[in-house]
C-alpha cells in the first residue's frame, strides 16, 4: 500500500499546519506518504495524483487522501482489502465531519446517502484500476470535480465503486490561492454524460 497526498501548501499557513498534523497519523503507522504536486501555475489535484501513481509498481494498492483529513484507519484497511480482492474504486468512508476554524467543533456533519453520495477527499484503488480507468483527468484545474469524474470513469470502464464504513475529519483552512478550485463543472458534465470507453 502506498499513500499519495496531492499537496500545495505554499500559499496557506493553515494548509501546512493541517498537513503537519495529518501526516503524523501515517508516520505513526510506519508509512511515509508520497507528497505530490504537478507544478502547474494552477494546481491540478488530478494531475498531481497521476504523477505519483505513474511512478509506482504495477501491483501497488494506492490510497489517495487529501492533506487536510484525519482518516479512520480501520476504514482504510478495509478499503485496501476490497481493492486487493477486486478491481474498482473504493471510497474509505461514509461520513465526513468538517471542523470549525479552531479545529474544536464539528461545524458540518455529512453522512452518505442516495442524495449525498460523498465522493472525493479519499480514494483507494489498484494501479491496474487507475490505468484501466484512464487515470485522473488532469484537465480539471485546482480542486473539485476530478474525483466525481474518476468515479464515473471507473463505473464505465472498470467496475461499480464500493465503500467501506468510517469517518473522515476535515480540518478547516481558508479557500483559494494557487490550489483553489476553478470552474470544472462543464468538463464534469461532459465526462459524466459518457456511457462507454470510446465516449
Amino acid at each position: 500500500m502506498k499513500v499519495v497526498v496531492p499537496l500545495r501548501t505554499s500559499d496557506c499557513e493553515y494548509r501546512q499546519l493541517a498537513w503537519d498534523l495529518c501526516r503524523q497519523q501515517w508516520l505513526d503507522r510506519g508509512i511515509e506518504p508520497i507528497e505530490t504536486d504537478d507544478g502547474g501555475e494552477v494546481f491540478s489535484r488530478g494531475g498531481s495524483i497521476n504523477q505519483a501513481v505513474e511512478a509506482l509498481n504495477d501491483d501497488e494498492i494506492v490510497v489517495v487522501v487529501d492533506a487536510d483529513l484525519v482518516v479512520d484507519m480501520d476504514a482504510i484497511d478495509q478499503a485496501v482489502e476490497f481493492a486487493e480482492a477486486e478491481p474498482g474504486l473504493v471510497q474509505p468512508y461514509d461520513r465526513i465531519h468538517y471542523l470549525d476554524q479552531a479545529w474544536r467543533r464539528v461545524e458540518w456533519d455529512f453522512g452518505a446517502s442516495s442524495t449525498t453520495p460523498l465522493f472525493g477527499a479519499a480514494n483507494v484503488f489498484s494501479k491496474w484500476t487507475w490505468e484501466r480507468a484512464g487515470g485522473f483527468l488532469s484537465a480539471f484545474r485546482g480542486w473539485g470535480c476530478e474525483d466525481i469524474a474518476f468515479v464515473h470513469q471507473n463505473n464505465v470502464m472498470v467496475a461499480p465503486w464500493r465503500r467501506s464504513s468510517g469517518t473522515l475529519t476535515h480540518l478547516w483552512h481558508p479557500k483559494g490561492g494557487a490550489c483553489g478550485a476553478t470552474d470544472n463543472h462543464d468538463l464534469l458534465a461532459r465526462v459524466t454524460s459518457a456511457g462507454t470507453r470510446d465516449e
